[in-house]
Order: structure tokens, then sequence, then C-alpha cells
């Protein structure tokens, strides 16, 4: 590799990068504002809370209701 092709591959390693660094800033800021999230912890909430109302059957098989019982005893 010569000098010049080195500088430029990393040239355009330096602007790949920024361009998926301000990609992925411009996503998480546009989901933060749309969403009205502060901080992560609400963000895990309210996805929590979004999840289980549009897809139950993914929460239940997650998150299986506990065996009574009857039902270990049965088992």
């Amino acid at each position: 590799m010569t000098g010049s092709s080195a500088i430029l591959a990393g040239t355009a390693f330096v602007i790949a990068t920024s361009l998926v660094g301000l990609v992925a800033y411009g996503v998480l800021w546009d989901t933060k504002t749309s969403l009205g999230v502060d901080d992560p912890r609400h963000f895990g909430s309210l996805m929590r809370s979004i999840i289980s109302t549009t897809s139950p059957n993914l929460t239940s098989s997650i998150h299986p209701a506990e065996e009574t019982e009857d039902e270990m005893r049965a088992a």
C-alpha cells in the first residue's frame, strides 16, 4: 500500500465512522424525543408497557405465569 492510498483509506474510515456515529445519535435523539423519555430507566419501563400491550403472547412466553401448587403436584 502506498502512502497516498493509506491516507485515502484512513480518510474513508474516518468519514464512514463519523457518518455512522451521527446517524446513530440522530436515531437515539429522535426516539427519545418522540417517546418523551428522560433517562434509560423511563425508556425501559415504557418499552415494557408497550410490548406487553401490543404483544401479550411474546410477554407471556418470556415471563410465564408461576405454577400453582396443584400444577406442581400434577407434574
